[in-house]
């Protein structure tokens, strides 16, 4: 056979190849299994996944660094670089308090980075018990959420040893990160003026310290889709085989980040189109056939929402029947807008990256079908990565839960923010370049950073606006100086004890469960009982009223410990139990208490009916410790 021949036909044979490995991972992600099935596969494959992931993600890394060092060493050898990236980052993070932002998420992160850890499965203990002196999870289930961030925890676990702190450190690294590539790609685009710029407007976002102290996954979230616009532009810019797999572990790490980070996928296939364009033939690595099934595990995940509905929380927004509507997108912009333009210092907004993105949205449409079709690879990857964004934006607005100036939402506007941030930046870089008008720009940034962050920063109201973080965050600095790890903590959010090594579970009023709440408390392997209870302030009487009290709470005699009122209509209480009325339960009261712990896994984010993946996430019981 002719060489040449044999050796353009391998191309196309891999493309074949390509295309039945994704059919074929598409069959296995979202046909092959049922619920109960699933779960135990996301159970079994997701540390080995994720570690593979990670992995070449940074081969691919350093062998692109390589590539590019002089570029890279350019960029960071002024010293100017280092004051603007430590100076700003310094300020931002000086006088924030670490400590959860949004609960429950983050304590379900955590408690999965704690199974990753101890287990190296993805799960969330919902009880826990002392047996032979040591903790031992009861029960777990597999959450919805994406499992990168806490797998990334689980690292830093592994290497220092297990604090619930650990997911605060990360994200105040994944914080000066995001600073440090803001400054690179700055100075790529408009030199040293470019990199300060760059850095400053993104420093006068207080969502990053905000969200960059606490325990969730939204910091990951932001460096790695900046981390994606360097991996689509360097694919653009020297594509080849080293190139296209740095944008493929990229992308996967992405989309294992987010809900919504998964579309990236679709721009990340996009650049690879126009970087075979580039070449001149199709060039599929082996990354690219391993792709497919590293994203398994995402569809697989995902089916925890159709074993329970009310996963999507639609019951927590009035009129809300669908998850996405565009009947949503004029009420949300409206939000937005109310958000972005807020003068309160208790709003993590920046009015001055907003108008300077704004400008800088339109200015890129403007030329967004000519830099598609540019040559230059700069242009062509803001592109693909503002249309990427774009997309974003809009699956934000018609979101039923899109409402940005609310606090538990501002975290989702961060796709928004750096669309605005890489928009400005591509708008001013000309200007940016000319002493005169470089000059103003810079002026204008810098003073807004000195005149209204810095003193925003230094107060962080925005950390402290919304009670129920205020409320775990109290009631975790208490219980670590007044309880010990043999306290057993009655309660419906188990997950926030048992991580930091405290027995607890949410008790049903059976007579089997009365009559173990007896034996915990005249067992010598538990230094007590206690009830927490998060409560409402009864505007009336000022008095401590539970939100959701357990069922059996009638059955105790208890002594209040401790109670904390967080503002002025929320706070939280402890209780040592001091009495247990174990008398037999009548059949009505078996059945309410059945309903009313359905209920607590509700409260937490955690329920799961379905009889088939109630079997299958409760993989751990009193024989089988994992």
């Amino acid at each position: 056979m002719n060489p040449a021949l044999q050796d353009s036909r391998i191309p196309l044979l891999r493309l074949g190849l390509f295309l039945l490995v994704a059919a074929l991972s598409f069959y296995l992600g979202f046909f092959a299994f049922g619920i109960g099935t699933a779960v135990n596969v996301v159970r079994g494959s997701a540390y080995v996944v994720l570690l593979f992931s990670v992995g070449g993600f940074v081969w691919f890394g350093l062998r692109i660094f390589k590539a590019h060092r002089s570029e890279i060493c350019k960029a960071y050898r002024h010293p100017v670089a280092w004051i603007v990236i430590a100076g700003t980052g310094w300020l931002m993070f000086a006088n924030q308090p670490l400590g959860y932002r949004t609960v429950m998420d983050e304590i379900i992160l955590s408690s999965t980075s704690r199974q990753f850890h101890l287990e190296r499965e993805p799960l969330v203990p919902r009880s826990a018990f002392i047996e032979r002196g040591e903790l031992k999870v009861d029960r777990a289930f597999l959450d919805k959420r994406p499992l990168l961030y806490p797998f990334f925890v689980s690292i830093l676990h592994d290497t220092t040893g297990y604090r619930i702190e650990n997911a605060f450190y990360l994200n105040v690294a994944f914080s000066f990160a995001l600073l440090l590539l803001a400054w690179g790609i700055g100075f790529a685009i408009a030199g040293l003026p470019g990199g300060i710029f760059s850095t400053v407007i993104l420093a006068t976002l207080p969502l990053i310290p905000m969200m960059g102290s606490g325990g969730g996954f939204e910091i990951a979230n932001t460096l790695f889709t900046v981390i994606f616009f360097l991996s689509v532009w360097a694919c653009l810019e020297k594509p080849g085989t080293d190139s296209i797999s740095f944008l493929i572990f990229a992308t996967i790490l992405l989309a294992h980040l987010r809900y919504e980070s998964a579309l990236f996928v679709l721009f990340a296939g996009i650049t690879i189109l126009f970087a075979w364009k580039k070449l001149g033939h199709i060039r599929i690595p082996a990354s690219l056939l391993l792709a497919p099934f590293l994203l398994i595990i995402l569809p697989l995940q995902q089916q925890v929402f159709e074993g329970n509905e009310k996963f999507w929380q639609l019951d927590d927004v009035e009129g809300a029947s669908s998850v996405f509507s565009l009947q949503y997108a004029p009420d949300n912009l409206g939000h937005a807008l109310n958000y972005f333009l807020s003068g309160e210092n208790y709003v993590p907004t920046s009015l001055l990256l907003f108008l300077l993105g704004s400008i800088g949205v339109i200015f890129v449409a403007i030329h967004l079908r000519r830099w598609l079709l540019d040559r230059e690879a700069k242009k062509q990857a803001m592109a693909i990565f503002w249309c990427a964004l774009l997309l974003q934006a809009f699956l934000i607005l018609t979101y039923f839960w899109g409402q940005l100036d609310q606090p538990i939402i501002y975290r989702l506007s961060f796709p928004i923010w750096i669309w605005f941030w890489i928009s400005a930046l591509y708008c001013f870089r000309t200007w940016l370049t000319r002493p005169n008008i470089g000059k103003i720009l810079l002026s204008i940034s810098i003073g807004t950073f000195i005149l209204f962050s810095i003193p925003n920063y230094s107060t962080h109201a925005f950390s402290l606006r919304h009670a129920p973080p205020e409320i775990y965050n109290r009631t975790s600095a208490w219980a670590n100086e007044n309880l010990t790890s043999r306290s057993m903590i009655l309660t419906r959010t188990a997950p926030f004890w048992i991580n930091m090594g405290m027995p607890s579970y949410a008790p049903a009023k059976t007579d089997d469960s009365l009559s173990l709440l007896k034996q915990i408390r005249n067992s010598k392997a538990y230094d007590g009982l206690y009830l927490f209870e998060p409560t409402r302030i009864d505007s009336d009487s000022k008095s401590f009223v539970p939100m959701e009290p357990l069922p059996i709470v009638d059955r105790l005699t208890t002594d209040l410990i401790w109670e904390f009122q967080a503002d002025e209509a929320y706070g939280a209480r402890i209780l040592k139990i001091v009495d247990i009325d174990a008398s037999p339960v009548p059949n009505k009261d078996e059945e309410d208490s059945s309903q009313a712990e359905k209920g607590s896994l509700t409260l937490s984010e955690t329920a799961i009916y379905s009889s088939e993946l109630e079997a299958a996430t409760n993989v751990i019981s009193e024989n089988d410790n994992g």
